[in-house]
């Protein structure tokens, strides 16, 4: 076999050496810098859109806790103006069911009516007035 003559095999084993020496140094020199720089540059981009979405989520965080204390404290203000500001004008100091379970209805009819207008249209209820005054 020729490739194992040993006149031969020192001068194989030499460019053999010499080639792959070559090829690695044009790698590490010319490639690998532009290897690194792409992985470097898709990090940075990793960690800016990271620290955007931390942002966009502390955001949306604040809103969403701004817009329950906005609604708890419209929720608390309507308890309070419908607990303490209207007062049932009633001469007799009797419990009169019928006359609460009507207003419970007129209200619940007033939120579904504003709520959905379209659905209710078709359903009429009759009720009766009531006598409430604004207590400042």
């Amino acid at each position: 076999m020729p490739q194992l003559d040993r006149i031969i095999i020192f001068t194989q084993l030499f460019w053999l050496f010499f080639i792959f020496l070559v090829s690695y140094m044009v790698l590490t020199h010319f490639f690998l810098p532009l290897f690194l720089k792409s992985i470097k540059s898709r990090k940075l981009v990793v960690e800016a859109n990271l620290k955007e979405s931390q942002i966009t989520h502390e955001t949306s965080l604040r809103n969403q806790i701004v817009f329950t204390q906005i609604v708890n404290e419209g929720l608390s203000t309507l308890k309070h103006f419908y607990s303490s500001k209207f007062l049932l004008k009633n001469t007799t100091h009797d419990l009169n069911l019928s006359f609460v379970d009507s207003m419970i209805i007129d209200s619940t009819l007033s939120i579904l009516l504003h709520c959905d207008q379209i659905a209710l249209e078709s359903i009429q209820i009759n009720s009766r007035s009531y006598k409430l005054y604004y207590n400042n």
